[in-house]
């Protein structure tokens, strides 16, 4: 089970060393992996002093730069997923158009690979923005 949490996700847990396998849980794993995206996509960009590139820009400079601005915010979420999750490769955005009741909203379809010795698994998410700031990932 250590490959498939985050060293803090462990330190919470309170783990046994008893508890530990050697049979990765790739379940277990996707949904650590998704856990951290969605920490790292609803972080704001300079809040966090010693990493100031850790997060997304605010929803304002989205808006006013709206429509050059999703092919930036493309770009940026694969720089950060690239640099802050190294458990996901191969990682690519997919811009995905609102329907009317949603037209408010950016949606990116984000897939990778997860990076395990065992098998290389495909994941994907969908990440939706919405007006108020706020970044949902679904599985």
């Amino acid at each position: 089970m250590a490959r498939e949490l985050t060293i803090l996700e462990r330190l919470r847990r309170g783990e046994e060393p008893s508890q530990r396998t050697a049979v990765e849980d790739t379940n277990l794993l996707g949904k650590s992996v998704q856990a951290n995206v969605g920490r790292l996509l609803n972080a704001r960009l300079e809040h966090a002093p010693a990493q100031p590139d850790y997060g997304v820009p605010a929803p304002s400079e989205i808006v006013y730069g709206y429509p050059s601005a999703v092919t930036r915010m493309q770009k940026h979420i694969k720089g950060l997923i690239d640099k802050y999750e190294p458990r996901l490769a191969d990682v690519e955005e997919i811009h995905v158009e609102s329907d009317e009741k949603n037209r408010l909203t950016l949606q990116f379809q984000i897939q990778g690979r997860l990076c395990t010795s065992a098998n290389s698994t495909w994941i994907s998410f969908l990440t939706r923005f919405d007006p108020s700031g706020r970044i949902s990932l679904r599985r």
